[in-house]
């Protein structure tokens, strides 16, 4: 996506924001601001990237007010000569709007699971779904590595 397009992406999640009509408690207003949040951060995070180019090309210069933070600046567009950075940077970025929007996701899940669900069930219900996760590491274990 473009700056542009995660600009007006984001801008649209917020107005949808403003419109929910859930209770207060509604765990749904939790889910679109940590949504919100991430797609935020994410189109920051381009920003900064996009505004490290700027800086490096010397189209955005910095007055002599801040020359003590001179070593500081440089760090910002240091990020866009060097080639590790750029794919560390992007790769961060991408990592955690995945990571982030996947949480928002599981952490509506965990609270309508607290819910719905009675306290003397979720003893039982973790040691089933344990079993099943050693079960699966057990599969796994036996698949033949050597392929």
């Amino acid at each position: 996506m473009t700056l542009e397009q995660l600009l007006d992406y984001s801008d649209a999640i917020k107005v949808q924001i403003k419109k929910l009509n859930y209770h207060k408690n509604d765990v749904r207003h939790g889910f679109f601001g940590l949504y919100y949040s991430s797609i935020y951060d994410y189109y920051i995070g381009n920003v900064f990237f996009q505004l490290a180019k700027h800086i490096a090309d010397g189209q955005i210069q910095f007055t002599e007010k801040i020359y003590s933070f001179r070593a500081h600046a440089q760090r910002l567009y240091e990020i866009q000569k060097h080639p590790i950075l750029v794919q560390g940077y992007k790769g961060n970025l991408n990592r955690n709007i995945l990571l982030n929007v996947w949480t928002s996701f599981e952490t509506s899940v965990s609270l309508i699971f607290e819910k719905i669900i009675l306290e003397d069930d979720i003893p039982k219900i973790i040691l089933k779904l344990n079993e099943k996760i050693v079960k699966a590491i057990e599969s796994v274990d036996a698949i033949d590595m050597s392929l």
